[in-house]
């Protein structure tokens, strides 16, 4: 009877996670549509927030998979070979976690240059460099997960200092949490940091900013500000649920990860969505104008062919 009561426990407690994931990946769909339908994007601080965006989306689909079958393997529907499962699942999910923690630094490295030195923007951030940093990014986040796959490590078990940014630890050996602890968490807080330098130029530019100034350089500046805000956005939801990591929660320790980590990506998903809603809705309200004013003219020109049959069949009667 217990342990039927703690089967019911996990599954219920893993069934809330498939909303939530599903949710994260319904608003990242959202936001790949918007960067590729809209000219804003089209930039190098496109591409590094594509990759940016398809890397949590990979981080998204592998804890969302790993939940649905952990599901079935607690309800006993099938026999599954839960540990190589897990040897594949989590080098997956933490390759590309790691990647997306970079590249949120590598964003907001681009916003502090793109607010403090725009005249030297494109010398650093161009499409080929953007490009450049994308793949060796995502080289170097599937090198570092090579040591998950330790012959020399049998169970695959978080040490208790380990990063909370982490499915599993390698080997639980410490030497390797403290890295993945500066790798991650270290990382973010160089971004918070980063951000706060970049938010100080954007006060002190509002404050010294010249009534008569170029009309371009104010929209310029106020696009780029739009960016920061959706990166600084996704930096306060991290630092958030970091905060919120450290209170004891009834729950495990691995539950709990997952759980953090889906809110996140969700939610960074959802705040995307949030700050482009009127650039969505202006391309939904194009497209739509332009499937009325494509219909409006194959409608008229059905007709002008109509027309024109009908006064060809008219001449032909004339003449008999």
């Amino acid at each position: 009877m217990g342990n039927r009561t703690q089967l019911d426990a996990n599954v219920i407690t893993y069934a809330f996670a498939i909303p939530l994931g599903l949710l994260g990946l319904f608003a990242y769909g959202i936001t790949l549509y918007i960067i590729n339908k809209s000219p804003r994007y089209r930039n190098a601080f496109g591409i590094l927030f594509t990759a940016y965006i398809s890397f949590h989306i990979q981080t998204l689909s592998a804890l969302l998979l790993w939940t649905i079958i952990r599901i079935i393997v607690n309800l006993g529907f099938i026999s599954f070979p839960w540990h190589i499962f897990i040897r594949i699942a989590s080098p997956i999910s933490n390759s590309t976690l790691y990647a997306a923690i970079w590249m949120h630094f590598v964003l907001a490295i681009n916003r502090l240059w793109a607010i403090s030195y725009p005249m030297k923007y494109h010398r650093i951030f161009n499409p080929k460099n953007a490009w450049i940093t994308v793949i060796s990014l995502w080289s170097f986040s599937m090198l570092i997960t090579l040591l998950y796959y330790n012959v020399e490590c049998l169970l695959y078990v978080e040490a208790y200092i380990h990063s909370w940014s982490n499915l599993y630890g390698p080997c639980n050996h410490p030497f390797f949490a403290y890295i993945a602890m500066f790798l991650s968490d270290g990382v973010i807080v160089i971004t918070v940091i980063i951000d706060a330098i970049a938010f100080y130029r954007i006060i002190t530019y509002f404050k010294g900013k010249n009534s008569e100034g170029a009309n371009g350089m104010q929209r310029r500046m106020k696009r780029e500000i739009i960016f920061f805000k959706e990166t600084c956005t996704s930096t306060i939801i991290h630092v958030f649920f970091v905060v919120i990591f450290r209170f004891n929660l009834p729950m495990s320790r691995f539950t709990k990860i997952t759980y953090t980590w889906l809110a996140i990506l969700t939610l960074d998903g959802l705040a995307f969505v949030y700050f482009n809603r009127y650039l969505l809705m202006k391309q939904n309200a194009i497209s739509l104008s332009t499937n009325t004013m494509g219909l409006r003219t194959k409608t008229m020109r059905n007709d002008l062919n109509t027309a024109a049959i009908c006064t060809a069949a008219n001449n032909i009667v004339n003449i008999a």
